[in-house]
C-alpha cells in the first residue's frame, strides 16, 4: 500500500508501478508533476521531477528539480524586472525587486547567474565596483537553461 502524499517535502514508499499509476489517475489534471527520487539496487537518481501525460498514460523524468524550477520562475520574474526598469540594475537593487515577488534571495542570485551564463542579461561596471544588470534589446526570448 501506498502513503498518501503529506506535502512539500513529503516521501511516498511506491511498492509497485500498478500502485504508482493508480496514484497518478487520482491526480488533479491542473497538478501534472511531482517528486522522485530514486535509490536502489543498482540505481542512484538525485530528486527530478516527474512529468505524467494524461492521453499517452506515460511518466517520464523531467528536466531538473524544486530548485531548478524556483530558480527558473524567479529568472522570469528577473527578466520581467529588467524589461520594466528604465536604468540598469545593481544585484541588490534587483534582488528588492524580485524578492516582492515572494522568491527567496538564493533563487534571485541562482537565477541571475543562469541569466548572465545564457546571456539573457547582459552586465557591465558601474560605480563603486558595482555590476550593473540590463535585459538585451529582445528580451522578449526566454533563455534556455545550461547543460
Amino acid at each position: 500500500m501506498m502513503n498518501a502524499p503529506r506535502g512539500n517535502g513529503a516521501r511516498a514508499i511506491v511498492p509497485d508501478l500498478r500502485t504508482l499509476r493508480a496514484w497518478l489517475a487520482q491526480l488533479e489534471p491542473s497538478v501534472a508533476w511531482r517528486l522522485a527520487w530514486l535509490v536502489g539496487r543498482d540505481v542512484d537518481l538525485a530528486e527530478n521531477l516527474l512529468a505524467f501525460n494524461q492521453a499517452t498514460r506515460r511518466l517520464t523524468i523531467a528536466d531538473g528539480s524544486r530548485r531548478d524550477a524556483a530558480t527558473r520562475a524567479a529568472l522570469d520574474d528577473v527578466l520581467a524586472a529588467l524589461t520594466e526598469a528604465t536604468e540598469p540594475l545593481s544585484l541588490r537593487s534587483l534582488e528588492r525587486t524580485v524578492a516582492r515577488a515572494g522568491h527567496a534571495r538564493s533563487s534571485i542570485r541562482a537565477a541571475v547567474r543562469m541569466g548572465v551564463s545564457s546571456n539573457a542579461i547582459l552586465t557591465r561596471e558601474g560605480p563603486r565596483r558595482a555590476t550593473l544588470h540590463t535585459a538585451p534589446p529582445d528580451a522578449t526570448r526566454r533563455p534556455e537553461s545550461p547543460a
